[in-house]
C-alpha cells in the first residue's frame, strides 16, 4: 500500500492506492467537498432536506416558509449506538460492495466510487477511507460482480464473519438490498392555529431567507442552524431553526424577519457548541468523518469499525455525536 498526498486549493486529499482501488479523504479545510469525500466541514446553518450542507438558492418560494408553535426537542436519529465496541474475535457483519485489486486484496466499501484516470489512460474504482474495511477469506468471484480494469467489484452484499486484526475474516456473504437514500424530514412543530402562512414569495424586493440565515449565521451561540422540512404529505415545506433559548420569544423574533413557514423548535446544542466538537474531533487525527448535522442537533461521526481506540478517542464528546459505522456486532 502507498500513501500519496495532493494538495489543492480545498482541501489535503490523502489517496490510499490498493491495487486500482483508490480511497480517497478530504482532511480539514471548510467547503472542500467530492463525492466520495471524508471532510469536516464548518458549513452555512443551512441544510437542505436530505441533511447535506449547503447554501440556500436564489430562488427559495417553492419550499420555504414562518410561524409554528413550539415542540420537544429533537432528537438524534436511529443509529448504532455510540459504544457498541467491537472487540478482537466478535462477530461482525457489513454491508457494501466488495472490490478485489490485481493483487487479490479485498476491501468493502460502503460507496464505491469511480475514481476517473489512474494513470496512462484507465479508470479505478474507490471508496472513502473512512468507511472502508479490508475482507479475507472469501471468494468474491463467486457473488454476482463485473470487472472494472483490473478491480472485481461485486454487487451490494452483505458479509458476516469475525473480527481479527483489524479485518473482517469471513464465514459467508449474500446478495442484499442497498439502502434506500435520506427522505425529506417532515415538519417537527403542529400546525399552527392559524394555519402555516405559506412559502417566502419569489418576487420579494429583498430575500427573507437570506436575511434569516444571516440572523442565524451572527448568533451561533444562540441557534443551531436552519433546515428545511416538508408539511404533512403535499410540497409545501417549512423552515425549521434550531435554539438554546426560550422557543416562544425566538420565534417571536425570528417572525418579525420571516413571516412564513417557520418552525422553532428547542435543541441541546448550540452551532458554537457542535462546532467546538467538530474541531475536536478534527484535531485528534482519525480516519473518521464528521459533520455537524442540524437536523439532529449533533455532530455525525462515521467510520469504519468502533473498536476500543476509536470509542476512547470519540468519549470525550459522546453527548454531541451520533455514529455511524460501517462493521457491527452481529445480532
Amino acid at each position: 500500500m502507498r500513501r500519496t498526498v495532493l494538495a489543492g486549493a480545498a482541501a489535503v486529499a490523502s489517496v490510499v492506492v490498493i491495487g486500482t482501488a483508490i480511497a480517497l479523504v478530504l482532511q480539514g479545510r471548510p467547503g472542500a467537498t467530492g463525492s466520495i469525500a471524508s471532510t469536516t466541514l464548518t458549513p452555512s446553518p443551512y441544510v437542505d432536506p436530505s441533511g447535506l450542507a449547503g447554501s440556500p438558492s436564489g430562488d427559495h418560494s417553492p419550499s420555504l416558509g414562518a410561524t409554528a408553535i413550539p415542540t420537544p426537542s429533537i432528537q438524534p436519529s436511529s443509529a448504532p449506538p455510540p459504544f457498541d465496541v467491537v472487540l478482537e474475535g466478535d462477530a461482525v457483519t457489513a454491508a457494501g460492495t466488495l472490490l478485489e485489486s490485481s493483487t487479490g486484496t479485498v476491501t468493502l466499501c460502503t460507496q464505491p466510487v469511480a475514481m476517473g484516470t489512474a494513470g496512462e489512460g484507465t479508470s479505478s474504482v474507490g471508496c472513502a477511507e473512512h468507511t472502508m474495511v479490508e475482507v479475507t477469506g472469501l471468494d468474491v468471484h463467486s457473488l454476482p460482480g463485473h470487472q472494472e480494469i483490473d478491480s472485481w467489484v461485486s454487487s451490494y452484499v452483505r458479509v458476516n464473519g469475525t473480527w481479527s486484526d483489524g479485518t473482517i475474516a469471513a464465514s459467508s456473504a449474500e446478495t442484499t438490498e442497498p439502502p434506500q437514500g435520506p427522505g425529506r424530514r417532515t415538519v417537527p412543530c403542529p400546525t399552527p392555529p392559524d394555519g402555516w402562512p405559506g412559502a417566502a414569495p419569489s418576487t420579494a424586493s429583498d430575500d427573507p431567507v437570506s436575511r434569516l440565515e444571516a440572523t442565524i449565521t451572527h448568533s451561533p451561540d444562540v441557534y443551531s442552524g436552519l433546515w428545511v422540512a416538508s408539511i404533512g404529505e403535499n410540497d409545501e415545506t417549512a423552515l425549521v431553526v434550531g435554539t438554546v433559548g426560550d422557543v416562544d420569544t425566538t420565534r417571536d423574533e425570528l417572525s418579525a424577519i420571516f413571516p412564513y413557514n417557520l418552525c422553532v423548535i428547542a435543541v441541546d446544542f448550540s452551532l458554537v457548541e457542535l462546532q467546538s466538537a467538530e474541531h475536536g474531533l478534527e484535531t485528534v487525527g482519525r480516519t473518521w468523518q464528521s459533520v455537524i448535522d442540524p437536523t439532529i442537533d449533533r455532530v455525525r461521526v462515521t467510520t469504519a469499525v468502533l473498536d476500543a481506540s476509536t470509542a476512547e478517542a470519540l468519549a470525550p464528546y459522546a453527548d454531541q455525536i451520533v455514529v455511524d459505522v460501517t462493521v457491527i456486532h452481529a445480532r
